[in-house]
């Protein structure tokens, strides 16, 4: 029998081991994982810059000649290439380097081109960097408020090819004189430009059209009651209807022809007073006449490749005979009949008209010279 103290120190040795294999600290060690190296992914390469040989020599050659022609830059077509006059073999000279740096601009496509050498052995390359415009995808109109469709429409006709501010500042000049012709004398438009893609633009046009002007009074003074009454068939301009810049253009027209064909070729209209409201809704238009004498026609002659006799002219195709009120519409009448007289001849001709004018006498000498076509 072992003494009692062995006894209990075994058994508290005994207790210490259980207690260490309690807690886990005899126990098997879990496997250690190697530590993996960090994922790098590369970064993006950036595609190679276009590199287009447009001519290349070879062979002994004289004193720097261009053995090559090259244009390099991202997205630079090779049709360009077509564009230049310089050829391997031909000398470096600035005038040709010019004219193919204008050539590139002319194409639209270009936004800045940066010209130089490279030196080789015995021979020179001429290297043309471009850098080249996104293309213009799609052009819209967005109203900020309310804008009638049908002039909306009619904002861009042409959309420019390529982002050219240049370009976009001039489709929006167009855009802002549509309007301004259609009433929206105040309006403003913005340019936005949104990218699609790498190569490509979308542009929209941001129209704020303000108030549409109408015509609130229209006074042409000068006229008789009854002339004005007369004239209201071909006067398009309506008090109550929108004003439009360029139909009433077109009225001033239509009245100065009127005069015309009435002898009152002294007439004169002064500039239109256009006066808008503070709010810039309605317009009030001005327009003062001078009617002036009647002039009729004292003589008439004609001259040049004629095809018959004089009289017979005057006989059969000229209606504007000498004594009538001279009438431009009626002249122009005679003109058409000359022509198509020369025409079924079989000699085709251009007809021109001098007219000389005597304010004293109120009379209009008429000169029509007929020259055959080659």
């Amino acid at each position: 029998m072992k003494p009692w103290h062995v006894s209990m120190r075994c058994n508290a040795l005994a207790l210490s081991v259980l207690g260490l294999l309690g807690c886990g600290g005899m126990g098997k060690r879990p496997p250690v994982r190697p530590v993996e190296p960090a994922q790098v992914k590369p970064l993006p390469q950036p595609d190679p810059m276009a590199v287009h040989v447009c001519s290349d020599g070879k062979g002994s050659v004289d004193k720097e000649p261009v053995v090559r022609v090259e244009i390099r830059g991202d997205g630079a077509p090779a049709l360009l290439c077509e564009r230049f006059a310089a050829r391997a073999g031909n000398p470096l000279e600035d005038a040709t380097t010019d004219a193919n740096v204008r050539s590139l601009f002319a194409e639209g496509r270009v936004e800045d081109v940066v010209v130089y050498k490279e030196n080789r052995k015995d021979s020179v390359a001429v290297v043309y960097e471009v850098k080249i415009r996104k293309r213009v995808r799609t052009v819209r109109v967005r109203p900020v408020d309310g804008l009638e469709q049908a002039v909306a429409d009619e904002l861009v006709t042409e959309a420019p090819s390529w982002e050219d501010s240049a370009r976009f500042d001039a489709m929006t000049r167009k855009a802002m004189a549509t309007l301004v012709r259609r009433g929206y004398r105040r309006a403003n438009i913005a340019i936005e430009t949104v990218p699609e893609g790498e190569d490509e633009v979308n542009v929209t046009l941001v129209v704020e059209p303000g108030p549409r002007a109408t015509v609130g009074a229209l006074d042409i003074q000068g006229f008789s009651p009854a002339r004005l009454s007369a004239l209201s068939n071909i006067i398009r301009t309506k008090v109550g209807e929108p004003f439009d810049q360029e139909l009433f253009e077109r009225d001033v027209l239509a009245v100065t022809a009127d005069l015309f064909d009435r002898g009152m070729i002294t007439g004169a209209f002064s500039a239109p007073e256009i006066v808008e409201s503070p709010d810039g809704s309605k317009v009030s238009i001005l327009l003062n006449v001078t009617e002036g004498p009647v002039f009729k026609v004292r003589h008439v002659v004609i001259a040049g490749d004629l095809v018959a006799p004089q009289n017979e002219y005057l006989r059969t195709l000229w209606s504007t005979k000498a004594g009538a009120v001279f009438s431009r519409s009626r002249v122009l009448e005679d003109v058409e009949k000359v022509r198509s007289f020369h025409a079924s001849r079989g000699t085709p001709c251009d007809v021109d008209i001098d007219t000389s004018v005597d304010p004293k006498a109120q009379r209009v000498d008429v000169t029509v010279k007929i020259k055959r076509r080659p």
